[in-house]
């Protein structure tokens, strides 16, 4: 806690600093100002709601790929040829560039349709790699005891396999989800008819209003670090 608030001031002397000396200072919002925006922000139901939905759409979308990637690892330890066709895949989705995947998403997919496709086509190939990782990459002490006392189909599964899924779920949420979320925020300012916390930078962006883009980014920050320590405390896991 402590070296977060010296952090915090650190940041706070250098902003001021970057004021002072130079010319952006006609530019920048002055910090008594972004103090005033952020409990505006903070009072804001327009900004709770669409916090929430940007939120909520993040994690909808993680447990889907999550599901869908155990799905495909498990089938893939029957048949060999998808195990060998998916992580193809994942390593092809893996290597494409961002930038690449967003504007051939809106060309192909337009506005409607492309959010949640341009997000999925990003984030998969973490999720797949993670869930991946869990389900197969067993530890010689495991081994060694499954050698010893055979389970059976469903205690392999489900004492042994599903369990370091869920031993994964700390460390994956600290990771997986915060990029998650800053990418469907990326596509939403991109995307006019969405409702999520990217509309917020797009009026921001319409409006001229810098103080607004600097506020909304801070209290992102701050949510992201909040929900980081809550995992951590949930699931005794730390990054």
């Amino acid at each position: 806690m402590k070296q977060t608030l010296l952090i915090v001031l650190g940041c706070l002397f250098l902003y001021q600093g970057v004021l002072w000396w130079t010319p952006y200072a006609s530019v920048l919002p002055s910090i008594p100002l972004l103090a005033q925006d952020y409990a505006a922000l903070l009072l804001s139901w327009t900004w709770v709601q669409a916090l929430g939905v940007s939120l909520l759409h993040s994690l909808i979308l993680l447990l889907f790929l999550g599901l869908l990637s155990m799905g495909l690892v498990i089938i893939g330890l029957s048949l060999p040829w998808v195990k060998a066709l998916v992580n193809q895949i994942s390593e092809w989705m893996a290597s494409t560039p961002t930038i690449a995947v967003l504007l051939i998403g809106l060309i192909l997919f337009g506005l409607s349709g492309s959010v949640n496709i341009i997000v999925s086509f990003i984030v998969w190939p973490l999720v797949y790699e993670r869930i991946n990782f869990a389900l197969t990459s067993l530890t010689e002490d495991e081994l060694d005891v499954m050698k010893i006392f055979a389970p059976t189909f469903v205690e392999e599964w489900v004492n042994v396999r599903l369990a370091r899924v869920v031993d994964e779920l700390g460390s994956m949420m600290n990771t997986i989800f915060p990029t998650t979320l800053k990418i469907l925020i990326m596509v939403e300012v991109l995307h006019s008819q969405t409702s999520g916390y990217g509309q917020l930078y797009q009026l921001a962006r319409q409006n001229f209003q810098i103080e607004r883009l600097l506020t909304l980014t801070i209290h992102l920050i701050v949510i992201i670090k909040i929900m980081k320590t809550l995992t951590c405390y949930f699931f005794h896991k730390s990054t």
